[in-house]
């Protein structure tokens, strides 16, 4: 089964998406993390969890792009002088 390059990409950062917000959830460095006015307590900052994991996911995306497109099957070149006899 041949993948294309964009859906390759598209998987790609969605998977590295969801997989980096699961391992920051599970995590919780101190980086994602805000102080409750109220209590004073360390609670997690959904937004900075969720910008996070885009933002790894993006970058993946974007290496592959950058470097998958060197692995990807290029299209065969047709023969200019055989040509006339390909569509017989």
């Amino acid at each position: 089964m041949e993948v294309s390059h964009n859906l390759l990409i598209l998987l790609t950062l969605i998977i590295t998406t969801s997989f980096s917000l699961s391992i920051l959830y599970y995590l919780k460095p101190d980086w994602i993390q805000k102080i409750n006015k109220n209590t004073g307590q360390k609670e997690l900052s959904w937004m900075m969890l969720s910008l996070y994991s885009l933002l790894f996911g993006l970058l993946a995306g974007v290496f592959v792009l950058l470097y998958g497109k060197d692995y990807a099957k290029q299209p065969k070149k047709v023969n200019k002088r055989f040509s006339q006899f390909a569509s017989e």
